[in-house]
């Protein structure tokens, strides 16, 4: 029987509320150490993990707490050192990081005016993305939480979700079957969301098993 999806033309972004942040065992220490800010043992704190991991999410629940910005590269690159100056509230850097020196010259404005700030990152940084020795000392010893993949309970959060932000609603018998056969990782199930959800919103096609067998076989 097929699942008529009701939804309007244009969906809402994804939700980045703290309500809607699924924690598990693959996330659930990243979260905890969010939640000490401001008593954090040092000033910054570092998430590792792939594209859909969820370091986005929680970067924006600490922006709810400490009232954080994102750090612009192209914006606030620019003016770094006015910028040095006047920064006052703490940071995000969201996979944006300014050139070697200027970074390091960042962090130690940061620890001297006592800012916190947050890295988020796919993988730990090394000599191949850094190349000043003073700043890969310092970013290597930020404590750093890696996302790992996600456990059952996770993929179907992360599934549900997806297709939320999005307004389609997955029944039940359908999500076991996703859970099942989608490729068990945060890029897999991001790709498959994003091909599902092109599928019902512009293909118009409604959400059937045959549907969820076609896109996970393509």
């Amino acid at each position: 029987m097929s699942e008529h999806q009701l939804f309007f033309p244009f969906s809402n972004g994804p939700s980045y509320a703290l309500a809607d942040f699924f924690t598990s065992s693959s996330n659930q220490h990243a979260f905890e150490y969010i939640k000490q800010w401001p008593n954090w043992p040092n000033l910054g704190m570092a998430i590792l993990g792939p594209t859909g991991s969820g370091k986005t999410h929680l970067a924006h629940i600490w922006q709810s707490l400490s009232g954080a910005r994102f750090f612009d590269l192209n914006k606030d690159s620019d003016s770094l050192k006015s910028f040095q100056i006047v920064q006052t509230e703490p940071l995000i850097f969201d996979e944006q990081f300014p050139g070697d020196v200027d970074f390091f010259h960042l962090l130690n404005m940061l620890r001297d005016k006592k800012i916190s700030f947050l890295i988020l990152n796919k993988t730990p940084f090394s000599q191949k993305q850094i190349h000043l020795k003073d700043l890969l000392s310092r970013l290597i010893n930020i404590p750093s939480f890696t996302l790992q993949e996600p456990d059952d309970d996770l993929l179907k959060a992360m599934i549900l979700k997806q297709c939320a932000d999005a307004q389609i609603v997955i029944s039940e018998p359908i999500l076991k079957y996703i859970t099942t056969h989608v490729n068990r990782s945060y890029e897999g199930v991001a790709l498959f969301c994003k091909k599902l959800i092109h599928a019902i919103q512009v293909q118009r096609h409604n959400l059937t098993l045959p549907l969820v067998k076609t896109v996970l076989d393509h």
